[in-house]
């Protein structure tokens, strides 16, 4: 096989992967290869992974609510030939390496993580802010013994409270930003973000991530992983499918009015996940349905 001379834009393309964990063709196409077809990006991203710099996971079986989304998607992922070349190449190894194949239910739902996070970076660079600093549900301490269990390593996993009223608490991803202010000050913020797959009832809602939530915020425990960050303004953000939309964000606002954290929560549908609403449009709803827009909420 003859060896791959790597451009510029794929170095973008390989960083990115590393940047966002997974991509597939469509997110791939609009980040880095604008110029061309789909079918002239899918071309060259195979051959990225006839190479063994990607990996590339064929799902066989595809749910969309979204009729013009309905193809199954191809995801990739940066190998560790791939990470290596990354390092090499701009000096900084990548963040996100795929190093296992986690189930199909887990891929979709990183890859909706990573729609939102390109969303609202994308609207971060339109108002000419900085971009926020994130943490994916996948990223792992590295201060923790061996014994730890995988599903406790991640960064986001936080076992709060006493010892016989424990709560778990771990958010999909996390991230921090700043907003401008009156008179050249600046707003520090956390989002934490909950991908709604409409799977939990209400009771258990209440039981764990209304208890977590107010539990990780009672104690700071951000501090954590954001030591600077004494007193951000924090939110709990539900993004929501487009098809159940209306009915679930209503329900899911019921179930915390009059909770320790109603008013830190905002609702978002899957509709609205677009650069140019994120930042100034009134599409983030409060438990009493008013909608709000984050530059002035």
């Amino acid at each position: 096989m003859p060896r791959i001379q790597l451009t510029q834009r794929d170095i973008r393309v390989l960083a990115s992967l590393g940047e966002y964990g997974i991509l597939d063709t469509r997110l791939l196409h609009r980040l880095h290869f604008k110029s061309v077809t789909e079918r002239r990006c899918l071309q060259r991203v195979e051959q990225y992974v006839s190479h063994g710099l990607v990996c590339v996971i064929a799902l066989r079986v595809w749910y969309c609510s979204d009729r013009e989304s309905g193809r199954i998607p191809r995801i990739y992922g940066l190998t560790e030939k791939g990470a290596d070349a990354v390092e090499g190449l701009t000096g900084r190894p990548p963040d996100r390496v795929f190093r296992s194949e986690p189930t199909p239910e887990t891929l979709l739902h990183r890859l909706q993580i990573v729609r939102w996070r390109i969303a609202f970076d994308d609207a971060f660079r339109q108002e000419g802010l900085p971009v926020p600093l994130w943490i994916h549900e996948q990223d792992t301490r590295n201060d923790l013994p061996p014994k730890v269990p995988p599903n406790q390593r991640s960064v986001l996993f936080h076992r709060l409270g006493s010892s016989g009223k424990a709560v778990c608490c771990k958010p999909d991803a996390a991230c921090r930003f700043l907003l401008p202010g009156k008179n050249g000050s600046e707003y520090p913020f956390i989002f934490y973000w909950e991908i709604d797959r409409s799977t939990e009832g209400h009771e258990q809602i209440r039981s764990q991530k209304i208890r977590g939530y107010a539990e990780l915020l009672q104690s700071h425990a951000f501090l954590r992983y954001w030591p600077d960050l004494a007193e951000p303004h924090v939110r709990v953000i539900f993004a929501c499918r487009k098809d159940i939309r209306e009915r679930r964000i209503a329900g899911l606002a019921e179930t915390f009015r009059g909770t320790a954290i109603e008013h830190l929560v905002r609702f978002i549908p899957y509709q609205d996940c677009a650069p140019t609403k994120l930042l100034r449009g009134a599409v983030w709803s409060d438990v009493s349905g008013r909608k709000r827009s984050i530059l002035h909420d």
